[in-house]
């Protein structure tokens, strides 16, 4: 391996250990209770280059504003049960794809079960059960 590339990859190793270690202390921090879940998108998100992660940032931060709505309405509709997830996923997982943030769909996934095992969806500013929360998870 040259040397370039393990510099590289130890760059990458402090990003993700320290970044995700920042996340879920933020997190902890507002009171999230999936805290943890901070740090595991860190890490899903930290790519090669500084460009090549903001894109990807970029892609998952517009399909967890698409799930986030998707969630708010199929769960006021439907209710919180697995069929609705599965209904949210069918329709959610096409429209990222055709957005072409489908870079975003396992992390916005994520989202939305933290949202149906929360089992209800605010809009208040409260760090405890909000969904705007959620979204400065990501």
């Amino acid at each position: 391996m040259a040397k370039e590339t393990r510099d590289e990859n130890r760059l990458s190793d402090i990003e993700n250990g320290g970044g995700a270690a920042l996340a879920i202390a933020i997190a902890q921090l507002i009171g999230l209770h999936n805290f943890a879940s901070a740090g595991i998108i860190v890490i899903l998100c930290v790519q090669v280059t500084k460009k090549r992660s903001l894109e990807t940032a970029r892609a998952r931060f517009a399909a967890c504003v698409v799930a986030i709505g998707f969630a708010a309405l199929f769960f006021t509709v439907f209710g919180y049960h697995p069929w609705t997830i599965g209904l949210l996923l069918l329709l959610f997982i096409p429209v990222t794809v055709r957005l072409k943030v489908n870079e975003g769909i396992a992390t916005s996934s994520v989202i939305i079960l933290h949202l149906y095992a929360a089992g209800d969806i605010t809009w208040d500013w409260s760090p405890m059960r909000s969904c705007w929360w959620r979204l400065a998870l990501v």
